[in-house]
């Protein structure tokens, strides 16, 4: 009887160390997410007179967690510099350590493009995102159930 006890406390505490080397490994991947996620684009087509077509948005994801949505902010940039139009481009399912890329809207003005991710949703992380949107834990604000 006695053993059987020392072995469940045993599992138990097993358990209790993964669980918490889980919860600081998703901190991590929480509070630095811009070193494990990104967003670029392909070559695309631009035409001289201005006009983007065939873009397509890769998000990297180099967490060991699927990233559910990744919503990508693209900004149409004509030659003066100015935007002609911004446009939310979502990806969703990106697997863990991989990329998935979703097309971009054509547009038939700008001659070159910007990005900006706008959030990042990852049940399994229990990870959100979103800019100027944290929560009230300032050691880990994007946690969230």
């Amino acid at each position: 009887m006695q053993t059987q006890q020392s072995d469940e406390a045993s599992k138990e505490a097993e358990r209790l160390k993964i669980n918490i080397a889980n919860t600081e490994k998703n901190k991590k991947y929480r509070n630095n997410w811009s070193d494990f996620i990104s967003a670029t684009t392909n070559e695309g087509s631009y035409s001289r007179l201005g006009g983007i077509s065939g873009l397509e948005i890769l998000v990297t994801n180099e967490t060991e967690y699927l990233l559910d949505e990744v919503e990508v902010q693209v900004g149409y940039v004509k030659a003066n510099g100015e935007y002609f139009k911004t446009e939310t481009v979502s990806v969703f399912n990106v697997p863990a350590n991989s990329a998935k890329s979703q097309n971009a809207p054509d547009s038939d003005r700008g001659t070159s493009v910007d990005m900006t991710i706008m959030g990042i949703t990852s049940k399994k992380m229990h990870f959100c995102y979103a800019p100027g949107n944290w929560g009230n834990n300032s050691e880990d604000p994007y946690f969230c159930k």
